[in-house]
């Protein structure tokens, strides 16, 4: 499948690992299985993990929720980050994730981005982290993010040294304010 390869000598990833079709089978019959609201959720969760509860709260009930983690679709942990989020949703097994992805049109993801958008709104002045998410959601979906988001968002990209997201982030930036000093981020 090309995901393996030699470079210089030495083996390197540079795509996702290849899942076997039988297994990938039996996990979206099992998948099929689920509520569509239980769906959703992991949906959700799958698009943006990790994701804070508190926003996914807004997105999803709570009873749907707790049938979600009840179940094993989802699971919450103790956010690794300072900050406002203290527990975090993930999927219950990278497998669901996967085939939640996968089973996703174009469309399904956008609509999803956008409701995650919508209700990150809240917390953008009070967390950083959220606002580098929602502008890089913006940006995949095609909205229009304030240019503070942006510009924090580069900012938080150079610092997690993560170049091709700014880089990303940085277009956007460029193309709603083309300026000396947007050019310099």
């Amino acid at each position: 499948m090309g995901t393996l390869v030699v470079l210089d000598g030495t083996a390197q990833l540079v795509g996702p690992l290849p899942v076997a079709s039988r297994l990938f089978d039996l996990v979206t019959g099992n998948l099929g299985r689920l509520q569509p609201a239980q769906r959703a959720a992991l949906n959700i969760v799958a698009v943006a993990q990790p994701l804070p509860l508190r926003l996914l709260r807004r997105v999803v009930a709570t009873d749907d929720l707790r049938a979600a983690e009840r179940d094993g679709v989802i699971r919450l942990r103790s956010s690794r980050l300072d900050g406002v989020d203290r527990h975090v949703a993930v999927v219950g097994q990278p497998l669901y994730g996967e085939a939640a992805l996968a089973a996703l049109t174009p469309l399904d993801r956008q609509l999803l981005l956008e409701s995650l958008i919508d209700a990150a709104r809240i917390d953008l002045a009070a967390d950083e982290g959220m606002a580098y998410r929602v502008a890089a959601w913006c940006i995949e979906v095609g909205r229009s993010a304030p240019l503070d988001d942006l510009i924090a968002a580069i900012r938080l990209a150079h610092r997690a040294l993560d170049p091709k997201q700014a880089q990303r982030v940085a277009r956007a930036l460029w193309r709603r304010q083309p300026s000396a000093d947007t050019g310099l981020l």
